[in-house]
């Protein structure tokens, strides 16, 4: 489907085009698709999100907007259906020029088909890696690679990436040992450069040889005292708890450079005032800090007021449930994507929301049906 709206009026529609997926450049065409409060949203590249128009006829324009709107998919014949529960993202008239809503279910849609007609070629062979709410989600183009070697191409990454904090700091070792450290390192980077002689056997030798190059090293004296090379900071494991001076958060995603963190709790219950950090430091790396976990501060009975920090994409379930007496929450994040069931059941019925401005609509939506009362205000 394309950006601009048909210049059809009976309904009103997405234009649509034949393309070919092998020799054209489909990036203007794209739309991600972000799973939301037991459905999904359809984003353009633009930011805007696929609209179905309310109507009780037997057909219903559909538009992009700014605030999303949560659609289903569900099994078609062929393939699957875009649907509000009243109408579905239909080719009008079978005219294969327009998509609009009509009220049967007729219309299959594509998302991905392993056929010559619906193949998508990547540009060239190789891995990459994508996080998507806080799972890692990793894609080969080429031949897929097994389990023993996918954990022999990581402990090989990790190894080299610890290799290479050892030698910046090559001066605190004797020159033959870093000239051995050296060619191991080398012939590990052009291994992890040249995907085609990478298997299980080939990654695990040149581990085993950079391991047993680090283990040679062999420090330089100075005045009678022997150097000892810093420590190697470790990456922490994905789900493991890591706590600072104020909160618990769970690892979700960690790289050498960062990674994102899920809040658990506080450590304190006694404090009033409490703000979700934008972000943490764990071994003097940072983590963006993207949720609050489920049950977070539920039956907190001493809290009055929280802040949401800007990474927060994910408010929990129950997160802020049974807590009484908070009366104000500030939400600084504008990519807030979800809120969990009765996040806010049982605050404070007086209680404050401020959210972003231009995000009053969508956050809205957001927190409706989650504990939410007549008496609670949501403002920017």
């Amino acid at each position: 489907m394309v950006y601009t709206d048909s210049a059809a009026s009976d309904p009103v529609g997405r234009m649509m085009k034949s393309v070919n997926f092998k020799a054209e450049d489909l990036t203007d065409y794209m739309w991600t698709i972000q799973a939301s409060d037991g459905g999904y949203t359809f984003q353009d590249k633009n930011g805007q999100y696929l609209n179905f128009a309310d109507s009780t006829g037997s057909s219903c324009a559909v538009s992009v907007s700014s605030t999303p709107q949560v659609l289903k998919i569900v099994e078609s014949s062929d393939g699957y259906s875009i649907t509000n529960t009243k109408h579905y993202l239909n080719n009008y008239a079978n005219s294969n020029t327009r998509a609009a809503g009509w009220n049967a279910n007729n219309s299959a849609w594509y998302f991905y088909q392993v056929a010559d007609s619906f193949l998508i070629t990547g540009i060239a062979e190789g891995r990459t890696s994508v996080i998507i709410s806080g799972t890692t989600y990793h894609i080969t183009v080429g031949n897929p690679k097994t389990v023993e070697e996918e954990k022999a191409l990581a402990d090989l990454t990790k190894k080299t990436t610890a290799v290479d904090m050892i030698l910046k700091q090559s001066s605190l070792y004797t020159e033959e040992s870093v000239k051995a450290l050296m060619e191991a390192y080398k012939a590990a980077k052009v291994l992890l450069g040249n995907e085609s002689q990478q298997n299980a056997d080939t990654l695990k030798a040149a581990l085993d040889t950079l391991s047993k190059a680090v283990d040679n090293l062999v420090k330089k004296q100075t005045s009678g005292q022997t150097i000892v090379p810093p420590p190697e900071k470790k990456i922490p494991e994905v789900g493991s708890i890591h706590s600072d001076a104020k909160a618990s958060y769970k690892v979700l995603s960690a790289t050498e450079s960062g990674g994102t963190v899920s809040y658990v709790k506080p450590n304190k219950k006694t404090n009033k005032k409490i703000t979700v950090p934008a972000t943490i430091k764990i071994d003097g790396r940072t983590y963006k800090v993207t949720e609050i976990g489920n049950n977070a501060f539920k039956g907190n009975k001493n809290l009055t007021q929280i802040t949401v920090g800007s990474n927060v994409k994910k408010i929990g379930k129950s997160a802020f449930e049974k807590c009484a007496k908070l009366k104000k929450i500030t939400v600084k994040s504008k990519v807030l994507k979800s809120v969990g069931k009765q996040a806010v059941k049982g605050i404070n019925k007086k209680c404050v929301i401020k959210v972003p401005k231009q995000k009053l609509a969508a956050y809205k939506k957001l927190f409706k049906g989650k504990g939410l009362k007549s008496t609670m205000k949501i403002k920017k």
